[in-house]
């Protein structure tokens, strides 16, 4: 499916403008007199841009509002029926996509299990997934994708580098295949990037703090100044394989006592039995079975552990664990503090927040990220 065009480029200073002023928009619904004020434009600018949003259909009238006179004026938001952004989750549990608008307002989520885990099965889904979503939304415009990548991912070239849980993933150019087969800007980011992304939890006077994303592995984002921390060419840190028993036991990456070896759902859920789901192991630790509360003890304390090496390097003020299983967590919550205050140094231990995920904070962070960028890099107009 073809993308049906984002317009021709205006002359800078109109584009910057009208970047300056869809942006204003998603930051709060407002009249064109509001929006005056809050960008510093002047009011025949407002007008004319607001006029041509509207045209474009990038932002519609959802009411009236008083004004100082009696009179009412319109209030302008962003088109939620048009003007789609996809995010989508790769990752060792399955495929996930939302469709949002440039709000980031999600419109519809989809999921898949991964059906045949290595390089051309995953690919194949993954375009037979985006294809069916943009034929779902026949007619309307789609002005780009952005991508959750688990694993190692360059984000400035779009390329997946590694992704140990499918076979022959390496070095595969996620940008490139993707705009390609849609004819639509593609985006590539690492996951725990993009949920943080889509937390609204921290506010303006918490600047520094850490996501951990739990699942099948372990991701790490940082956020200094309130911005989120990248490497050199977008390529970010990496906790999952920091040794935390270096005569441990053998992680699939070929080292010895990686924390992701002993913090992941499946190794936890299979300490307490083979094979058990996570509402089994609730019940059983719940009852007090030893082997379940142990499993959660034992990630509950190599977590903290980690955590509190983060700490001594980051100084956050809260560390958010994002998990599926986050219930898991909250069970060895003591013992994961436990660890963090016995080995931070010199301070105050950061607050802990664990948030059970429903799966697609990465794909909605995405969304997020990508409408932004669109925006702040006047890319639409």
């Amino acid at each position: 499916m073809k993308n049906p065009g984002i317009p021709k480029a205006a002359p800078d200073l109109r584009r910057h403008n009208m970047a300056r002023l869809l942006s204003a928009v998603l930051d709060g619904a407002d009249s064109k007199r509001g929006l005056q004020e809050r960008t510093g434009l002047s009011w025949g600018t407002v007008s004319a841009l607001a006029n041509e949003l509207l045209r474009k259909g990038y932002i519609v009238e959802t009411g009236k509002e008083g004004f100082s006179a009696g009179r009412k004026t319109a209030v302008l938001d962003v088109n939620a029926g048009d003007h789609y952004v996809v995010g989508l989750d790769i990752n060792a549990s399955g495929l996930k996509a939302v469709v949002c608008d440039l709000k980031a307002r999600v419109a519809e989520r989809f999921r898949e299990s991964v059906a045949n885990p290595e390089r051309n099965g995953v690919i194949g889904q993954l375009k037979a997934l985006i294809a069916s979503v943009l034929d779902r939304y026949r007619g309307k415009k789609f002005l780009a994708l952005g991508v959750a990548v688990q694993g190692k991912v360059d984000t400035e070239a779009g390329v997946s580098l590694f992704l140990p849980y499918f076979a022959g993933w390496t070095n595969i150019d996620l940008r490139g295949i993707l705009e390609r087969e849609f004819d639509i800007p593609a985006y590539i980011y690492h996951d725990p990037d993009c949920v943080m992304a889509s937390l609204s939890e921290p506010r303006a006077d918490d600047l520094n703090y850490v996501l951990l994303r739990v699942e099948k592995g372990i991701g790490m984002s940082v956020a200094t100044g309130g911005r989120i921390l990248t490497g050199s060419r977008g390529i970010n840190a990496e906790i999952g394989h920091t040794a935390v028993d270096p005569e441990g036991i053998q992680c699939y990456c070929g080292n010895r006592g990686c924390l992701e070896a002993y913090v992941n759902a499946e190794r936890i859920l299979n300490e307490y039995k083979r094979g058990a789901d996570l509402e089994s192991f609730l019940a059983a630790a719940r009852r007090g079975d030893d082997g379940a509360t142990g499993a959660a003890l034992e990630a509950g304390r190599y977590l903290g552990l980690a955590i509190s090496t983060i700490c001594n390097i980051f100084n956050p003020a809260t560390v958010f664990i994002c998990s599926s299983y986050g219930q898991i967590f909250e069970l060895a919550r003591a013992e994961l503090e436990k660890q963090i205050k016995n080995h931070v140094f010199g301070g105050k231990p950061p607050r802990v927040a664990i948030l059970q995920s429903d799966g697609f904070a990465a794909a909605a962070g995405g969304a997020v990220f990508t409408a932004r960028r669109l925006i702040d890099e006047s890319r639409l107009f």
